[in-house]
């Protein structure tokens, strides 16, 4: 019983939405994510982007294994209007899953780039 309760809840969060923020990055938003990196999105399918993880900010600890490329499926998401071939700021708690927040680079606030730069 116990691991189809643990099944059901993977599941769960397997299905969930993975809707970042698209505004101003704060000091509490990278404080409640475990990675902050810097991406860029690919197009694959219609709110479906290819993630090139092009740096991780130091903001927080890297992760141990790092892999170049991974997809975000952003289905659901109204606020998320992500470019292709663009550079994002992506905060996530789990690399790509549960992502709090992801953020134009090109339009990161003086402010949001001190954030990153600590």
């Amino acid at each position: 019983m116990r691991t189809f309760i643990a099944v059901l809840v993977l599941c769960v969060f397997a299905y969930a939405k993975n809707c970042p923020k698209m505004t101003t990055i704060t000091q509490q938003d990278i404080e409640s994510v475990s990675t902050v990196a810097l991406v860029t999105a690919a197009a694959i399918d219609e709110k479906v982007y290819q993630l090139m993880y092009e740096k991780y900010y130091q903001v927080k600890p890297p992760p141990r294994k790092r892999q170049p490329i991974r997809t975000i499926n952003l289905n659901g998401c109204d606020d998320a209007d992500v470019e292709d071939d663009t550079m994002y700021v992506l905060g996530c708690k789990i690399e790509n899953k549960d992502c709090q927040f992801m953020r134009r680079y090109d339009q990161l606030t003086p402010q949001e780039q001190r954030l990153l730069a600590k």
